[in-house]
């Protein structure tokens, strides 16, 4: 099968997060898929099979199948675009329901569902000792919490305890701030998928973007993750839909041997 490695969200050359990209004609047993995702190594691997004018698109970390990967859909569109250099969009067809993608520029602009942001009822005294740092404020938004820092710099320095992480209940805790340069900023630590630390991660901007669009009193905001790569995600608030947007760069390509 033809296979493609491609980070997404970069604003600097091997920046953003890196996703690999594997076109099947039927889907292989999930074992098979799953084993593939952990040869690989990276946070997310992406199984495309084209389906009339659609895709269907289904997402593996090293340890288990996801709902919705935004990074790796966005390596997906792109692995697509640059094999149909006349196509402009493509629609997706997922465990999330239907992801449209557009080229816009030298950006793909990805449509998915936002997020329902809550309250966290929880402590956020162990959240603080999860992240070894004071936490200021919570918030639940889908299977994730959020975890709000004073500041980017404190953002930056976090020191994670990753197995007090895993024992939440949630898949992944995000701590999130204000920034200096950009609306806000993030870091995701997901460690019970298999994912340590994320270096971009789309999913979750679907739902940091509307809690830091309800705080900020607007709909388009500009992002960074702020892990050892970083990456910039480009966000639009549409009332119950979020747009996220950013820049694809292809690092390898060629064709995976696998005996089933």
């Amino acid at each position: 099968m033809k296979f493609s490695i491609l980070n997404a969200f970069v604003d600097s050359p091997m920046s953003g997060n890196p996703a690999a990209v594997c076109m099947l004609e039927q889907w292989l047993p999930e074992q098979m898929m799953l084993r593939i995702a952990q040869q690989f190594g990276y946070s997310e691997t992406a199984f495309v099979i084209q389906a009339d004018t659609k895709y269907l698109l289904r997402w593996f970390t090293p340890r288990v199948e996801v709902e919705l990967c935004g990074h790796a859909t966005m390596a997906a569109a792109y692995a697509i675009f640059r094999a149909n250099p006349d196509q402009d969009s493509v629609v997706f067809e997922t465990r999330s329901g239907l992801l449209p993608v557009r080229k816009e520029g030298e950006l793909l602009a990805m449509d998915f569902p936002a997020r329902q942001v809550s309250a966290y009822d929880g402590n956020t005294g162990e959240l603080a000792r999860c992240l070894n740092t004071d936490v200021v404020e919570a918030a639940v938004a889908g299977p994730t919490v959020l975890a709000v820092v004073s500041n980017d710099d404190v953002l930056r320095g976090i020191s994670p305890d990753l197995e007090r992480i895993a024992a939440l209940p949630f898949n992944a805790l995000i701590p999130t701030a204000p920034g200096s340069k950009v609306d806000f900023v993030s870091r995701f630590f997901g460690p019970s998928l298999g994912i340590p630390e994320d270096p971009v991660t789309g999913a979750a901007h679907t739902g940091l973007a509307p809690f830091w669009s309800q705080r900020l009193q607007k709909t388009k905001l500009s992002a960074k993750q702020l892990s050892p790569r970083g990456g910039s995600i480009y966000c639009e608030v549409l009332n119950d839909r979020v747009v996220l947007s950013g820049q694809t760069e292809e690092f390898a390509s060629g064709q995976l041997r696998v005996r089933t």
